[in-house]
C-alpha cells in the first residue's frame, strides 16, 4: 500500500521557505544568540500550528507501515551520504526536527559556546537542503514534542529509571543522588563493584576510550564540555552516565510511543541501546523494533558506501522501491537460524550483504 502524505510533503515545502527566510541572518550570525533564538521561535510557532494535523496524518499509516526515527544524533549530514544509508530500510522516514534539538543551549543568557554555534549552523544547513532536495523522502518534523505531549513527566521517568539502572549494575540498593555518595566515595569504588562488560560500555565521548579507566573517561569528558569542569570527576561520571542513559531510554520511549524504528548510527548511543535492550525484550513488539534497530547499525557499520552512491538519490530510491529489504533480509536470517540478539555479527553481514547486493545489483565480498 503506497503513503499518502501528500499534506505532510507540503509542510516540508512550507517549512523550507522559513527556513530561507533567516538564510542571511544565520550566515552572519557569529556567537549571536539572538539570531538563533528568533529562528528556533518561528519554528515553534510554525510547529505549534500543525502539530495536531501532524499527528493525524501519523496515525493512518505508521501502524501498517516500517517507519524509521533517525536517533542519536542531531542532524543527518547529507554532504556525507548519510541519506542513503538512511533510507535504505523502511517506507517512512522522518528526522525529529534537528533544530529544536539544539534549543536549550540557546535559551541559556548570553550562550557564546562557538562549537555549539557551528553545530546549530551545520544543522540549519543540513535541514535546509534535506527540506528542499528530499523532502518526498524524508520528513522533517517536531517529534519529541508530539512524544513528549502524552508524556510530561518523563524527566521523572528518567531519573528513577537511571538509579535503578545503577543500582542493578553495581549490585546495590541506590535509589537516589544521596544513597550512591554514601556508599562510593570515589570513582575506583564504582570500578571495582561493577561488570567489565558494563564498565567497557560505559564510555562518554568515544569509543576508544573503552579501556581507559573512569577517571581518565571522566577528565575527557569535562574537558569536552567546559561548563563540566568545575565538577568532581565522580559527578561527572553521574552527569555523563545519566545523559547517555536519559537519552536512550528516550529514543526507546519516543519509537514505542509513536510506531517508529530507531536508526542508530552513532556508536556510542548503540552501545547504550545494547545496555539497555533486555529490559524491554519481553514484549514482542518492542523485540522486534530492537532486533531492527541492530540490524540498521550493522548495515551502516559494515556496508560499502560505494554499493549505495553508485545511483544518484532519485535512482536509489527508485531501485530500492519494490522491496521490503527489512522483510528480505530477516526471512534470510530467520532460514539460516540466526538470532539477531543472540549471534555474532559475521554470519548477520554476511547475509545482510548477498541480499542488498542482489537489490543494489552489485557484487557482494
Amino acid at each position: 500500500m503506497e503513503i499518502k502524505k501528500d499534506i505532510l510533503d507540503n509542510l516540508q515545502i512550507e517549512y523550507n521557505y522559513l527556513l530561507c527566510e533567516f538564510q542571511s541572518d544565520i550566515e552572519k550570525a557569529n556567537k549571536d544568540s539572538k539570531v538563533i533564538l528568533r529562528l528556533l521561535d518561528e519554528i515553534r510557532l510554525f510547529w505549534n500550528k500543525y502539530i495536531n494535523l501532524i499527528e493525524f496524518e501519523l496515525d493512518n499509516f505508521t501502524s501498517e507501515k516500517n517507519c524509521m526515527l533517525f536517533s542519536g544524533a542531531s542532524y543527518l549530514d547529507v554532504k556525507e551520504s548519510e541519506h542513503y544509508y538512511f533510507t535504505l530500510f523502511g517506507d517512512y522516514h522522518v528526522i525529529s526536527d534537528p533544530l529544536l534539538k539544539l534549543e536549550t543551549f540557546f535559551r541559556n543568557t548570553n550562550y557564546t559556546n562557538e562549537e555549539v554555534f557551528d553545530v546549530f549552523k551545520r544543522a540549519y544547513y543540513d535541514t535546509l537542503k534535506v527540506t528542499q532536495e528530499y523532502h518526498n523522502t524524508i520528513h522533517v518534523l517536531p517529534i519529541e514534542d508530539i512524544s513528549y505531549k502524552y508524556e510530561p513527566n518523563r524527566l521523572e521517568l528518567f531519573d528513577t529509571f537511571y538509579w535503578r539502572f545503577v543500582s542493578t549494575v553495581l549490585d546495590s540498593d541506590i535509589k537516589n543522588d544521596s544513597d550512591f555518595s554514601k556508599e562510593y566515595k570515589c570513582l575506583s569504588d564504582v570500578e571495582n563493584n561493577i561488570d567489565k562488560f558494563i564498565l567497557s560500555n560505559l564510555i562518554f565521548t568515544d569509543p576508544s576510550d573503552a579501556n581507559l579507566p573512569l577517571e581518565e573517561r571522566c577528565e575527557i569528558y569535562k574537558n569536552s564540555y567546559p561548563h563540566f569542569q568545575s565538577l568532581s570527576n565522580i559527578e561527572a561520571f553521574k552527569v555523563a552516565s545519566y545523559s547517555r542513559i536519559a537519552q536512550t531510554l528516550d529514543i526507546i520511549l519516543t519509537s514505542v510511543s509513536i510506531g517508529f524504528i530507531p536508526y542508530i548510527r552513532d556508536d556510542i548511543t548503540f552501545r547504550y541501546f545494547l545496555l539497555l535492550k533486555d529490559t524491554f525484550i519481553n514484549d514482542d513488539k518492542v523485540k522486534k523494533l530492537i532486533e531492527n534497530t541492530v540490524l540498521f547499525h550493522i548495515v551502516y557499520k559494515t556496508l560499502p558506501t560505494e554499493w549505495l552512491i553508485k545511483y544518484n538519490f532519485k535512482e536509489f530510491i527508485q531501485t530500492i522501491k519494490p522491496y521490503n529489504t527489512i522483510q528480505v533480509i530477516n526471512q534470510r536470517l530467520d532460514k539460516s537460524n540466526i538470532s539477531i540478539l543472540n549471534s555474532r555479527v559475521e554470519p548477520m553481514k554476511e547475509i545482510i550483504h548477498e541480499e542488498i547486493a542482489k537489490i543494489l545489483k552489485v557484487k557482494s565480498g
